[in-house]
């Protein structure tokens, strides 16, 4: 799935009212939803152990002083978006902006081969942040996304990870649809201008990449073909010099490899990580205006009117630290320096520390 990089805009209706959520704490990740403790931990360890193995895979790890991640599983898409910015059947999308970094999904959705699953939705957006705080090069556009997709498809299994394994989603597509020329399918933007183009481009950038990783005596001309690519150098005329210059019988052999019957591989599953797995329930407030916050942060209300909805949602709770906090942010966002300063202020003198109130602090001293 592309990341949907979106402005929020917070609507002046009420937000949804969300059950009790619980937080789960990784080393790398915070996981909220409103799934009980065991469900919200197993699903934290998922996401804790495909870290480590994108770190082993790659040899690349994100910069140390990287904050966790902020994950939120959700019913409903548009608890967290408004559905007019996302397309009707999205199933989660990713978030970087000077805000903060958030990846939202769905909490419960099966893969049928029509659409990814939850989790292999949560991993692609994963593999996407990892690429991007990991990454070295500025990678071919097919790669971006068939590197996402390669890993969304790993299976945890009691003691061990399953990795390889084919995409039904993306095997159906290949198998039904009409394929991109290779020389579209490698160009630097290549020009997506149709729903079936957009599916049949990530189905043939999850199997390229399969094949780049899975046959032997490529790792290494793949390797230069991604230094020349990130060197500039024309992305078809790279793959023509450093992989094969006969496109056209390369993409016969990408149909033979797809007939065949692919490998996968295994690697042992830490066994400590669930035990590390920090799971609490958030106070009722938090939980409740949660989501009112995150948007916030990405977006910031339209003006005096979203401050005021604000205002009605947060109600009588006005004097909670969290209900405060997202309030000074709203009358941050809406230009309300002075009262947001004064709010803040009050809220440092419990927690001087907190460093999103002290980033807040000073953009209202601006």
């Amino acid at each position: 799935m592309i990341r949907w990089v979106v402005a929020l805009v917070l609507a002046l209706a009420p937000a949804p009212l969300l059950a009790q959520l619980n937080v789960a704490e990784t080393g790398h990740f915070r996981l909220h939803g409103a799934l009980d403790a065991r469900q919200l931990a197993e699903r934290a360890a998922i996401l804790e152990d495909f870290h480590g193995l994108l770190v082993r895979a790659t040899g690349r790890n994100l910069p140390a002083d990287a904050p966790p991640l902020d994950v939120f599983l959700v019913d409903r898409i548009a608890d967290m978006a408004p559905q007019q910015a996302l397309p009707p059947d999205a199933a989660g999308y990713y978030l970087a902006d000077s805000g903060r970094i958030s990846a939202v999904a769905l909490a419960h959705r099966s893969g049928d081969g029509q659409g990814l699953s939850a989790q292999e939705l949560l991993l692609h957006e994963y593999a996407h942040h990892f690429m991007l705080g990991a990454g070295r090069f500025a990678y071919p556009a097919w790669y971006v996304e068939g590197f996402a997709e390669y890993f969304a498809t790993v299976a945890f299994v009691p003691g061990e990870i399953r990795v390889g394994q084919v995409s039904r989603t993306r095997r159906l597509a290949l198998d039904s649809g009409r394929w991109l020329p290779m020389e579209r399918l490698l160009a630097r933007e290549p020009a997506l201008a149709q729903p079936d183009d957009v599916a049949m481009f990530y189905a043939q950038s999850w199997l390229l990449t399969h094949y780049m990783f899975r046959t032997p005596g490529l790792r290494d001309r793949f390797a230069i073909y991604l230094k020349a690519h990130a060197a500039g150098s024309d992305p078809v005329e790279a793959f023509r010099a450093h992989i094969d210059p006969d496109l056209d019988g390369f993409e016969q052999k990408l149909r033979r490899y797809l007939r065949s019957r692919a490998t996968y591989s295994t690697v042992a599953r830490p066994a400590e990580t669930s035990g590390a797995v920090r799971v609490v329930a958030l106070p009722a407030e938090t939980s409740r205006l949660l989501t009112t916050l995150v948007m916030l942060e990405h977006a910031g209300p339209a003006g005096a009117d979203a401050t005021a909805a604000v205002r009605k949602r947060i109600g009588d709770a006005g004097t909670d630290p969290f209900a405060r906090r997202v309030l000074a942010l709203a009358e941050l966002e809406a230009g309300n320096a002075n009262s947001a300063a004064g709010m803040l202020d009050g809220l440092l003198a419990r927690t001087p520390d907190d460093p999103d109130l002290l980033r807040w602090r000073a953009q209202a001293a601006r």
